[in-house]
C-alpha cells in the first residue's frame, strides 16, 4: 500500500531505490539478499546482535541488583519512539512549516512505520547506550566522580562510537540526508553538526543522567515504579536534546540563512567540552585502577564481573565490522570519486576510531568490577 509520501521524501526514496507505493503501515520484511548492497545486511546483523547482547547483559545486571543497564536499554527505545516519528512525518505532526523531511532511511530486512524506521536503527539506540555506559562504569567513574561527570563521559564515548557509523552511512546508501533542509545544512563530512552534537553526544549523556537520577538512585521500587522512571527518562531526554540544540540553531540564524559556520563553531565547541571532561577523567581513573591492581575477584569486588567482558567483546565486534565496512569505502574516498555531499570526514572518523580502541583497551586492562551495593559517591542501589 502507499504511505505518507511528500515530494522531498519521494525524491530521496527514489534516489535510494525504493518507493512510497510499496510499504506496510506496521512491519515490512524483505529478503536480506535483495537489499541495495551487501553492507546493509551486515550493519543490520551487527547492530541487532549488539542490541541482543546488551539486553542479555542488562538482565544479568538486574539479577545482580543493578537495574541501570535495563533502564537504559528500555529508556533509549522510549527516546527513539518520541524523537524520531515527528522527523519521519513532519506534516502529520504539524511541524512541516519548520522542518522538511530531514533524511530518509534505505529499506532493510525489517522495517516499521511505512518503511521509515529500520529495525537496525531501533537496535542502534539501546546497543550503543548500554555499551557506552558500561564502558565508563567499569572504570569506576560513577562511583568516584558522581552522576553528572559520569554521564558526560558516557556522552563522549558514545560520540566516538556513533561517528564511526554516522560518517559512513550516506556513502553506503544506508540513508540519505536532505540537502535542502536548512536545519541540517552545517555538516562535518557527511554528518550534520546537529547530529554530531545533539544525537551522538547530548542524547546518551542526558539519558544516562536521567536514568541514574530517576531510576537507579531511587529507593527500592516495584516494577511499575521502574517503568515509570524509564518512560519519563526517555521523554525528558528528548526535551533536553531539543533544548541543547537551541544555541547552535540561534547562532545559525544570526549571520545568514543559515550561517553554517556559526552553527558549527557553537555546537562543536560544546562537543569539545564533553571531550575535555572525558579525556581528563577516563585516563585518570584507568591509572588509578591500574595502581590499585583492580581485577576480577580482587579487593572485594567479586559479586559481578559481567561489565568488563561484555563491553570489551561488544566494542571489539563493533570495531572489527566497521573496519571492514570502512575498508570497502576508503579507495573511493581517497581517490575523490565519492560524491562530495556523501563523503565522510576521514580524519575525524579516524580520531574517533582510535579513541574507541583506546577506550576499549582501557576497559580491558583497567576496568573494575562495580558491586551493585558498593559504597559510592552515587549509590548503585536500586
Amino acid at each position: 500500500m502507499a504511505g505518507p509520501c511528500p515530494d522531498d521524501f519521494a525524491a530521496m526514496a527514489d534516489e535510494l531505490g525504493f518507493s512510497c507505493a510499496d510499504v506496510q503501515p506496521l512491519v515490512n520484511v524483505r529478503n536480506p539478499l535483495g537489499l541495495e548492497n551487501w553492507t546493509l545486511p551486515v550493519v543490520e546483523a551487527l547492530l541487532v546482535s549488539l542490541a541482543i547482547a546488551a539486553a542479555v547483559h542488562a538482565v544479568r545486571r538486574w539479577r545482580a541488583g543493578d537495574v541501570t543497564p535495563s533502564a537504559l536499554w528500555l529508556g533509549s527505545v522510549v527516546y527513539l519512539l518520541v524523537m524520531e516519528p515527528p522527523v519521519y512525518f513532519p506534516a502529520q505532526f504539524g511541524i512541516a512549516d519548520h522542518l522538511k523531511t530531514a533524511f530518509v532511511h534505505n529499506v532493510f530486512t525489517v522495517e516499521f512505520m511505512f518503511d521509515r524506521m529500520p529495525l537496525y536503527i531501533l537496535c542502534l539506540y539501546p546497543a550503543m547506550a548500554v555499551l557506552s555506559y558500561e564502558s565508563v562504569r567499569s572504570l569506576g567513574v560513577f562511583r568516584r566522580r558522581g552522576v553528572l561527570i559520569g554521564a558526560v563521559c558516557v556522552g563522549f564515548v558514545h560520540h566516538c562510537f556513533y561517528e564511526i557509523f554516522d560518517q559512513l552511512g550516506p556513502q553506503l546508501r544506508w540513508w540519505a540526508w536532505n540537502p535542502d533542509e536548512k536545519n541540517i545544512a552545517a555538516v562535518i563530512g557527511s554528518a550534520p553538526v546537529s547530529s554530531v552534537f545533539m544525537f551522538a553526544t547530548v542524547g546518551p549523556a542526558a539519558l544516562t543522567y536521567l536514568v541514574r537520577t530517576l531510576v537507579t538512585d531511587r529507593p527500592a521500587r516495584g516494577g511499575l515504579g521502574v517503568l515509570g522512571g524509564v518512560v519519563l527518562s526517555g521523554v525528558l531526554t528528548t526535551v533536553v536534546v531539543l533544548i541543547a540544540g537551541i544555541p547552535g540553531i540561534v547562532a545559525g540564524m544570526i549571520g545568514g540563512d543559515p550561517d553554517t559556520t556559526a552553527q558549527t563553531v557553537v555546537m562543536m565547541a560544546l562537543v569539545a567540552v564533553f571531550a575535555a571532561v572525558a579525556l581528563s577523567v577516563l585516563p585518570t581513573e584507568w591509572r588509578r585502577n591500574r595502581s590499585a591492581g583492580a581485577g576480577p575477584g580482587e579487593g572485594g569486588h567479586s559479586e559481578d564481573d559481567t561489565a568488563r567482558p561484555y563491553a570489551v567483546a561488544a566494542a571489539v565486534a563493533y570495531c572489527v565490522v566497521f573496519a571492514v565496512l570502512w575498508a570497502s569505502e576508503l579507495p573511493g574516498l581517497l581517490s575523490g570519486s565519492v560524491d562530495e555531499r556523501l563523503a565522510a570526514n576521514v580524519p575525524y572518523t579516524l580520531a574517533c576510531f582510535v579513541l574507541v580502541i583506546v577506550f576499549t583497551a582501557a576497559v580491558a586492562t583497567g576496568g573494575r568490577v562495580d558491586a551493585p551495593r558498593e559504597p559510592a559517591v552515587e549509590s548503585e542501589t536500586v
